[in-house]
């Protein structure tokens, strides 16, 4: 198997290639036949062609989801607000440690991925995550979720794939790969609709009880999703759900 590529040797031809006409010409990233369906069909941000879909998304992201005065108010609200959370259940698991005066263990890098998606949680869909009583639980049911699908996922993408190299080993799934990652993505998939239907009937709510005027708010009142849903109404063959997954 292989995959063709072209090298450039030098710093004056790496600048022409990056300049004027030919950057839009060589700006695309390859597709690997493995990040299809992680990618949407390859239309991820990140991954997708340069043309209308990847210009519509970039000035949704630009204007509507990471706007200075709303990245502004992430960091002194919620960014501000799921790390004091975060230091009172540390506080918590060290006050439940066995003998007085004892330290709690703490696997950092496991409260770090739950604050972390506590935060996204909050500005996508303004959900607060879900914790039990116990003291010694180190993240929250949602975390876990989605632990568990960036872990399933990157192993089969995030590496060199022989699958990508070999249409062969493609075609008959020799390792398996293409099952696991379908079975994976449905899984992603589910979490993120979930999240888009809960935010969809929040907004009919708003708008029985307050009338459409009032429900289309200003962007930054309401989450990511929520905006993405607003501008769904207005032009639904763009914005799809798809498009907001």
């Amino acid at each position: 198997g292989g995959r063709h590529a072209v090298v450039i040797g030098s710093a004056a031809l790496a600048k022409e290639c990056f300049s004027g006409e030919l950057d839009v010409t060589i700006a695309n990233r390859p597709h690997f036949p493995s990040a299809r369906e992680v990618s949407f069909d390859y239309s991820v941000l990140t991954v997708a062609n340069y043309g209308a879909l990847w210009r519509t998304m970039r000035r949704v992201s630009t204007v509507h989801l990471l706007s200075a005065h709303r990245v502004n108010i992430m960091s002194d609200t919620i960014i501000a607000g799921e790390l004091r959370a975060m230091v009172r259940r540390l506080a918590s698991a060290s006050a439940s440690a066995s003998a007085p005066g004892a330290a709690a263990r703490v696997v950092l890098k496991r409260r770090l991925f739950d604050l972390s998606h506590s935060v996204l949680m909050e500005i996508m869909a303004q959900t607060r995550n879900t914790y039990s009583d116990d003291a010694d639980e180190d993240m929250s049911k949602e975390a876990r979720e989605m632990k568990e699908i960036i872990e399933e996922i990157i192993p089969l993408v995030g590496v060199a794939n022989l699958w990508d190299y070999m249409p062969l080993l493609r075609w008959l799934d020799v390792y398996g790969a293409k099952r696991k990652l379908a079975d994976v993505v449905k899984r992603r998939n589910l979490f993120f609709d979930k999240m888009i239907d809960a935010e969809r009937q929040k907004l009919k709510q708003l708008e029985r009880k307050k009338g459409e005027a009032d429900a289309n708010d200003s962007d930054e009142k309401m989450g990511m999703i929520g905006v993405m849903l607003s501008l769904q109404k207005t032009e639904p063959d763009v914005y799809t759900d798809t498009f907001i997954r």
